[in-house]
């Protein structure tokens, strides 16, 4: 189950005392004071009593939180899921019981739907361009590194860059030279509209700052569009499984030298049958009934 903002942690551990629960770890917030990310602060390790994103006012009801997180993820019938070693290692620094953690990937779906249409995206774009992809629910979330990617761009030769076309999909303000760098912005996308984005694209970037296991990732492969991701959280982790590059995406001029690799060796990936094969619907609910039952048969 997942609980933001349904069900707190106090909920929780009453739950826990009749009943096995199961919780599907998405970031930090499981084991920490509230934070989703960390980046280089590491409170969590021990009570975050010296929180850094709050007024000393209000970090007595941090602790308080983070002190239930950790009742709760070592409480006996509480069994924690994770889509990443990363995100694992993180987490047990916080249990003391010994409990486990299962390593369990954020299942994609097939994906069959014809690609993006829109009016201010030329039909022949893909044929005449390489299309650089960035998606996030809002592009100007610092945490997610379009500002990275775009820089890298700049640092492109003319020639190279030329060739580029960003495709940018998410709500947001951007902050982008057009005089130096093609792209079109497409800022409401319902992903129930039956139009698929990554088979406009060449090549899907993200250059996550900090990410436990992006879905973008795997819905793109189930396309065939390749992927380019930070070295960041669990990002290298699902990347390695198909071969795709890895780079310090913070460092412009690496991150630049790799994209023109990308883009002057131009080839159509064949992913998707790996993907259903590793990270399928039907791959991982088989590995969740197995835990699942593997779990209650020892009750």
């Amino acid at each position: 189950m997942t609980s933001y903002n349904l069900i707190n942690s106090k909920d929780l551990i009453k739950l826990a005392e009749s009943r096995e629960i199961f919780l599907t770890m998405h970031d930090l917030r499981t084991f920490t004071g509230g934070c989703h990310v960390a980046d280089s602060c590491h409170q969590h390790e021990v009570l975050c009593g010296k929180c850094p994103q709050v007024k000393s006012l209000f970090r007595k009801s941090v602790v308080v939180e983070k002190l239930n997180s950790n009742y709760l993820i070592n409480h006996r019938n509480v069994h924690l899921i994770s889509p990443s070693n990363w995100l694992a290692g993180l987490a047990r620094s916080s249990i003391s019981s010994g409990n486990r953690i299962e390593i369990i990937r954020n299942p994609i779906p097939i994906n069959n739907e014809p690609a993006l249409s829109l009016r201010n995206l030329n039909e022949n774009l893909q044929q005449r361009k390489f299309v650089i992809g960035f998606i996030s629910a809002f592009v100007d979330n610092p945490g997610k590194g379009l500002s990275d990617l775009v820089s890298a761009c700049q640092l492109l030769p003319t020639s190279v860059r030329k060739k580029v076309h960003l495709l940018i999909i998410g709500k947001g303000k951007l902050s982008v030279d057009n005089d130096l760098i093609e792209y079109t912005h497409i800022k409401e996308f319902n992903s129930q509209s039956q139009f698929n984005p990554y088979k406009a694209m060449n090549l899907l970037v993200v250059p996550s700052r900090n990410d436990n296991s992006p879905n973008v990732i795997g819905e793109a492969l189930s396309s065939n569009t390749k992927v380019l991701g930070s070295n960041v959280g669990g990002i290298p982790e699902l990347l390695e499984l198909f071969g795709c590059p890895v780079v310090d995406t913070r460092n412009p001029r690496i991150f630049s030298k790799m994209l023109q690799e990308e883009v002057l060796n131009v080839v159509r990936h064949e992913y998707s049958g790996k993907v259903q094969e590793l990270i399928g619907y039907k791959t991982i609910g088989t590995q969740m009934m197995n835990y699942y039952e593997n779990i209650l048969s020892l009750r």
